[in-house]
């Protein structure tokens, strides 16, 4: 009875160090709370560059009829953050797509209608990352 208590004690230490050691070599941090939203306007001097990086290398949108918003994020660690971030901006009313990038520290999304900027920064912040939005383009 004791060697079998001896065993699942072993089993249970090595999951959990498994778990943790998992969690950090993702980078990855539940315990990340920020919560800051800044809910400022666009910053003139960066759209210019903003536009033209947009451009080259970001979602397609019709300026007729959508717009693009750019976030600046912080406190994303890794893909699976930037994924988590897509995919809770999808669900805001208006929004058509959107791609969010660690590496960049920022999320760009396409939307129908440019108010749905504050309802997208609070999407974000849900999940506890710092958003503020640098530029809006488009109608």
């Amino acid at each position: 009875m004791h060697a079998i208590t001896r065993l699942m004690s072993r089993s249970i230490l090595m999951l959990a160090c498994t778990v943790f050691g998992a969690m950090l070599l993702t980078g990855c941090s539940e315990s990340y709370s920020p919560n800051a939203v800044t809910a400022a306007q666009p910053d003139a001097d960066q759209q210019e560059t903003d536009a033209q990086a947009i451009d080259s290398d970001g979602l397609e949108f019709d300026p007729q009829t959508e717009t693009l918003l750019v976030f600046n994020v912080s406190g994303m660690t890794c893909d699976g953050c930037a994924m988590a971030i897509e995919n809770k901006i999808r669900t805001v009313a208006g929004v058509r797509n959107c791609l969010a990038s660690f590496e960049e520290g920022e999320a760009q999304v396409v939307v129908s209608d440019p108010e749905a900027a504050d309802s997208i920064l609070q999407a974000i912040t849900d999940l506890d990352y710092e958003a503020r939005l640098r530029t809006e383009h488009g109608s």
